[in-house]
């Protein structure tokens, strides 16, 4: 069991967290406290190397992780989840310069995928302006990303770029970069990613929302800020490592991190709605016994509906992982096949001086090798696309699931579900929030 998940399932530590939520929503971010222990327990690194300090965990994992994260506190889970998810990035940089963002304890990025700056070349890099919403964790980040149209030749970049949109969580925390790379492919414009340091940042403390009001998801503006080469990356090319978490579909990536958060907020919310209907109990045994049993049934049947759709998120999240880390080492071996076939065919023709039986026998058992590992690799990578798909249907219907039963219990709850300082009111809207991210929308 990972340190993560010790102090997530530590009682005490729960209670902690959860008796500074109001505090933390209050003041807009969270207390350093709590950050010291994510630093300990690596959560921000779940997806970092293990060579720059981090965990290298798998998708089903860290899934797990995030789900008890949101379910101690809705913004906390929320900010290890796009923490923790920056680590994909590490294998989109340059090694030195991964190393040098990624190794440090308290390494963590906050920000966009929407491309709403510019970046013109200049000797050795780029000078980049741009204004991005929605940042999580701006506040106590290391270092920052975000998206930028390309301007070369006096070309104007922004001309069609999108409008702000979203939420805090929602449109601007990185979700969409796959989906913006495969628009600019398409437009025959030119999107790159670009890490800045904090020095380079201004953040603007424009974060106002209904839910997840702790997560800090400021705006930032960059100025004329000189960003070295190295520091820049296209998401859509080859990562530079093999870890199956880097070569995963980014969108799918996205959607099953965020539907674990909507599964954990919705766990907690049902929870306290059930230790509001037993505090009620005896009053509204005397005077509502209709109402308490109406609010008991909505909560049961929220429950059994969610467990059910959480269990068929996590199984399919971890399938299609299994096939899809398969298809991986299958390409991986095919590579390795293939090099062996050719150091044996290689010894075989020496030894037999390079007669020509030799060596178009040891070329054609090469070539055979070579065609079967190549095989293998294609139908396993159709099999994890397929399975893929699933999952996404899957991370959208338990978020649907958290969603509708949430609503259906809401109703119930009376005047106490919409005191802001109350937890029922916190878990409620800090689910809203969650599933109102575009990716977990059933479109």
């Amino acid at each position: 069991m990972m340190k993560a998940e010790l102090f997530l399932n530590d009682e005490a530590t729960v209670g902690k967290i959860r008796g500074a939520s109001l505090r933390m929503e209050q003041r807009g971010e969270i207390e350093d406290w709590l950050l010291e222990l994510t630093y300990d327990a690596k959560l921000f690194k779940l997806f970092v190397p293990r060579e720059l300090g981090g965990l290298a965990a798998g998708l089903p994992e860290a899934l797990r992780v995030f789900e008890r994260a949101s379910w101690a506190d809705g913004a906390y889970g929320w900010l290890v989840t796009i923490g923790a998810g920056g680590g994909f990035f590490s294998a989109a940089l340059p090694e030195l310069e991964a190393a040098q963002l990624f190794s440090p304890r308290e390494a963590v990025l906050a920000g966009s995928g929407m491309p709403t700056g510019t970046a013109k070349p200049v000797a050795g890099g780029f000078v980049v302006n741009g204004r991005w919403k929605f940042c999580s964790g701006s506040t106590f980040a290391s270092f920052f990303t975000a998206n930028c149209w390309i301007e070369r030749d006096g070309a104007n970049g922004t001309g069609d770029e999108p409008a702000d949109a979203g939420h805090p969580a929602v449109e601007g925390d990185g979700a969409e970069r796959g989906e913006q790379y495969e628009r600019s492919a398409a437009s025959g414009r030119e999107l790159r990613s670009f890490a800045f340091l904090p020095e380079q940042v201004e953040i603007v403390r424009d974060w106002n929302p209904l839910g997840m009001r702790a997560t800090a998801s400021h705006s930032i503006i960059v100025r004329d800020a000189i960003v070295p080469e190295k520091l820049t990356f296209d998401l859509a090319a080859e990562p530079r490592l093999g870890h199956p978490i880097y070569r995963m579909p980014f969108l799918v990536f996205a959607q099953a991190s965020f539907a674990a958060v909507a599964i954990g907020v919705a766990r907690h919310y049902l929870e306290e709605a059930r230790a509001f209907a037993e505090l009620k109990a005896p009053e509204w045994r005397a005077g509502s016994p209709r109402r308490l049993e109406a609010l008991l049934v909505a909560i049961e049947a929220a429950e059994a509906r969610l467990g059910e759709a959480a269990e068929r998120f996590y199984a399919e999240a971890a399938s299609a992982w299994a096939a899809f880390a398969a298809g991986c080492c299958a390409a991986a071996g095919a590579d390795c096949d293939a090099a062996e076939a050719g150091r044996q065919a290689n010894c075989d023709a020496a030894e037999a001086q390079l007669q020509a039986e030799a060596q178009l026998q040891a070329d054609c058992g090469t070539a055979v090798a070579r065609r079967q590992a190549n095989c293998d690799a294609a139908v396993a990578r159709l099999q994890a696309d397929e399975c893929w798909a699933a999952a996404a249907r899957a991370s959208v219907d338990a978020a649907e699931a958290a969603r509708i039963g949430a609503q259906a219990v809401f109703p119930l709850l009376g005047m106490t579900a919409l005191l802001s300082d109350h937890p029922l009111s916190r878990t409620w809207r800090d689910l809203h929030t969650v599933t109102q991210h575009s990716v977990l929308l059933s479109l």
